[in-house]
């Protein structure tokens, strides 16, 4: 099972107690979007969802309505929420995004002090040697989570909450498009030599080189989604 570095395992039957019953609801409904359980373009029915996790129909629909601002779902009237369908410029436009946000979180990233950067550089190491076994393997869904946890990495390590908040918003919204663009040999090997790249330049402190391929990653991975 795929799973997301900033989505808990736990479902529904392991309630939070600090979270309402509705915060618990809109967590295990994007738990079930990004784990693909329930697809672009589906119906997100307010009595299926209720009957499926056990609570009324009053939760889910608060959970419906806050899910809104993620972009994950659209609410069409009279027709109900669905999970969203990107556009392809909606998808050029999100990859832009990740590309100048992964530029700034290396930047940054390669100007951390000698201890944070050495526990960076270790985390981003065992995430990349995760990557080489499973593109060795042909494991798409290996190699999309540590790809996954990869960039996640550099983006939390910057302590910004606000910056980590669409960062997230933004992977997860692609999530709908670009998982099936690592399924190809020829698309993962691509993905490791950038990401290979990559963490050699934030290693070496490389700031320059770091921001460009970090760019150029975004760049290359959109022109795989647009021409597999």
């Amino acid at each position: 099972m795929l799973k997301f570095p900033w989505v808990s395992d736990p479902s529904l039957e392991d309630k939070n107690p600090e979270q309402s019953l509705a915060q618990q609801v809109r967590e295990e409904i994007l738990r079930l979007i990004l784990l693909g359980e329930i697809r672009a373009g589906q119906r997100l029915s307010e009595p299926d969802i209720a009957k499926r996790l056990g609570v009324s129909r009053v939760p889910v629909r608060e959970a419906l309505r806050s899910l809104q601002p993620t972009g994950l779902v659209v609410s069409k009237l009279n027709s109900g929420v669905f999970v969203r369908q990107l556009t392809p410029a909606e998808i050029h436009d999100l990859y832009e995004m990740r590309g100048l946000l992964d530029g700034h979180a290396v930047r940054l990233a390669c100007g951390l002090g000698a201890k944070a950067k050495a526990a960076l550089i270790k985390n981003l190491g065992l995430q990349l040697d995760v990557m080489k076994d499973a593109e060795a393997q042909g494991n798409t869904l290996l190699y999309y989570q540590a790809n996954l946890a990869f960039h996640w990495e550099t983006v939390t390590v910057m302590r910004n909450k606000k910056f980590v908040e669409v960062y997230q918003s933004i992977t997860q919204q692609l999530h709908l498009c670009r998982a099936s663009n690592l399924a190809e040999g020829a698309s993962r090997s691509a993905s490791l030599r950038e990401h290979q790249a990559l963490y050699k330049a934030i290693r070496d402190g490389n700031i320059k080189a770091a921001e460009q391929a970090a760019y150029d990653h975004a760049a290359r991975a959109l022109k795989r989604l647009e021409n597999p």
